[in-house]
């Protein structure tokens, strides 16, 4: 849940009020994932391409970074990111099944619909494994309903009829990890300030740990190299080259704000919250960087090897 760019997001929403151009509240009836960028390429397949036959998630794209690569990269390749929502899959020695569960409180109803992982594997491992899925979600919904009693300087402001969903989607899914895209559509009830939220959670299977994108890429200036990547998706894929929006909204992006990481075998998967780096209109974005894109950048000895190697 990023807050590290307020002054722009404050920006950006009184240049909206007005030019009228977009909805002052986000469409909160809007698909899972949905975007405002157009496809370009074709996706590759991936070991849990099958979606949902019973989920109504329109696929979210992106589209080519035409921005300057750092000098060990190459240029930025274009895919779909296809949703994977909440299915029965099995890889390796894991299955894997959605499970809903009811959060609800006294003043507010919350569903969520939580990744299960079972395998024929060391007591103590899946123990690990449940914990993290189990603590990101816990966490997650905490910090929405702190910031709903925030909201106005309220304290503990009355939440009856406030209304929250979580639901996971699997990027990607190796033997040794998978990458979990977490999506979360608030109502509070009485406010305007209801948005839908992208996070992402990425397991080691094989040691039972969280793994961030620090573990993913080369060094520590492996954010600064993904920086001017992420950027030239947003801005070709969100903004139609339209530099001075980009700034408004965006422009104060830093690599320390490319946190919400997901690996899937076409790449990795850049994703920001609604008013985060561009108007409501424009859904939860995400930057797909493919892997060839990202030579020099990303370990091929780190936790992408798995996706590298297929």
């Amino acid at each position: 849940m990023n807050t590290s760019r307020p002054i722009a997001i404050l920006a950006g929403l009184l240049a909206l009020a007005v030019s009228a151009c977009a909805p002052a509240v986000p469409d909160l009836n809007a698909p899972i994932g949905d975007s405002a960028a157009s496809a370009a390429g074709t996706p590759t397949s991936t070991t849990v391409a099958a979606a949902n036959p019973t989920t109504t998630t329109t696929p979210p794209t992106t589209t080519s970074s035409t921005s300057s690569p750092p000098p060990t990269s190459t240029t930025t390749t274009t895919t779909s990111v296809v949703p994977v929502g909440p299915v029965e899959q099995t890889v390796g020695a894991w299955s894997l099944a959605p499970e809903v569960r009811d959060e609800s409180g006294t003043q507010f109803d919350a569903t969520v619909t939580a990744p299960s992982l079972d395998g024929d594997v060391d007591a103590a491992l899946q123990a690990r494994v449940d914990s993290l899925v189990d603590g990101h979600i816990e966490s997650q919904i905490g910090a929405t309903l702190a910031l709903w009693r925030s909201i106005e300087g309220q304290g503990d402001r009355d939440l009856t009829g406030s209304t929250l969903t979580l639901e996971y989607e699997v990027a990607g899914f190796v033997e040794s990890l998978i990458s979990f895209r977490f999506f979360s559509d608030e109502q509070v009830a009485g406010s305007g300030g209801a948005k839908r939220q992208a996070m992402t959670l990425m397991i080691d299977l094989v040691d039972g740990v969280a793994v961030g994108l620090d573990d993913v890429v080369l060094g520590g200036e492996g954010r600064a190299q993904m920086l001017p990547l992420v950027q030239g998706g947003l801005l070709a894929g969100y903004f139609g080259g339209d530099e001075d929006a980009f700034s408004l909204w965006a422009g104060n992006l830093t690599a320390a704000d490319i946190d919400d990481a997901a690996l899937s075998d076409q790449g990795i998967e850049i994703w920001f919250d609604e008013l985060e780096v561009g108007p409501p209109d424009i859904g939860t974005p995400v930057v797909l960087l493919a892997f060839e894109a990202l030579e020099g950048i990303i370990d091929p000895a780190g936790p992408a090897a798995a996706f590298l190697a297929g």
